[in-house]
């Protein structure tokens, strides 16, 4: 008897703010050039190839990284795995509109897939509260959002799209274990959740912490960092963002790095040889 093997496809997805919690992916385009790139192991993608509105962006698959050439910022990416049967796989997207005229966002693949799943299921509402873990009500009866504290109504529309890349044959889901939120916003921060290899993060904690030589310099360090929060009247949190953005500053330095003294091929260049080399198989789908 044959046996049913669950088919994937693939999502490239990516954390556009370090605060974040919620990632946003690619379209289906610009994951199937990122999937090209992937399965040929590349070490970069510019997404101007795919997408032009998204020209001024590079995704480096050596530290999984998306990098912003005019900020100089750089965001985690990841590579997810969802069902065949799922939204992404079936070819729909749902929007929901934003405060200009016809600014339509679509929402993040765990929220599309719930939201799916209850359109399909025939449900009348749905509160995404439960499911998504945010303040919104979906009403399928007038296609609307309404936000639960403030009761602000939005308009939402299901629309069709083309499907995301196949996964790779017998590919599956890597398990993963439940973060609680606390340690996803720190992981999120450091970018260790978004794909960050660990050799990486361990280089740029190197970076940035000073050596210390003895007690006398730790008190000292202490002293001097409470003297700057009470002249500059800094709170904690803006003390962490500043962290957050010095380590991406120090990311994006050791990758240009790694960049410099490594093979930079890209989509367009691999798609220019005669031949390809076959899709290497990976076994991890998530980052």
């Amino acid at each position: 008897m044959a046996v049913h093997t669950q088919q994937y496809v693939v999502v490239w997805e990516c954390l556009n703010h370090p605060n974040s919690l919620h990632w946003k992916a690619y379209s289906p385009v610009v994951s199937q050039i990122l999937e090209k790139a992937f399965q040929n192991k590349l070490t970069q993608v510019l997404l101007g190839d795919a997408d032009p509105s998204l020209s001024r962006f590079r995704v480096s698959l050596t530290s999984m990284t998306q990098i912003c050439e005019i900020r100089e910022e750089a965001s985690p990416v990841r590579r997810m795995l969802y069902p065949r049967s799922s939204p992404a796989g079936q070819g729909i997207r749902w929007d929901w509109l934003g405060d200009r005229f016809s600014e339509w966002n679509e929402y993040n693949m765990e929220a599309q897939v719930a939201i799916e799943t209850a359109w399909s299921s025939g449900l009348q509402t749905l509160d995404l509260s439960k499911t998504c873990g945010v303040p919104y009500i979906i009403n399928y009866c007038n296609l609307t959002q309404v936000r639960k504290d403030t009761g602000f109504v939005r308009s939402i529309r299901r629309v069709q799209q083309a499907t995301y890349p196949a996964a790779l044959k017998h590919e599956v889901p890597v398990e993963t274990v439940q973060l609680s939120p606390v340690k996803l916003e720190q992981d999120v921060k450091g970018f260790g959740t978004g794909g960050k290899p660990k050799w990486l993060s361990n280089m740029i904690m190197s970076v940035v912490k000073s050596p210390v030589k003895g007690t006398g310099d730790v008190k000292a360090s202490k002293l001097g960092r409470n003297n700057v929060e009470q002249t500059t009247g800094e709170s904690p949190q803006d003390i962490n963002s500043q962290r957050g953005r010095k380590e991406s500053r120090i990311a994006l330095r050791v990758e240009r790095r790694m960049s410099r003294s490594s093979s930079l091929d890209t989509v367009s260049t691999c798609l220019s040889h005669d031949s390809i080399k076959p899709p290497y198989n990976r076994s991890t789908n998530a980052f």
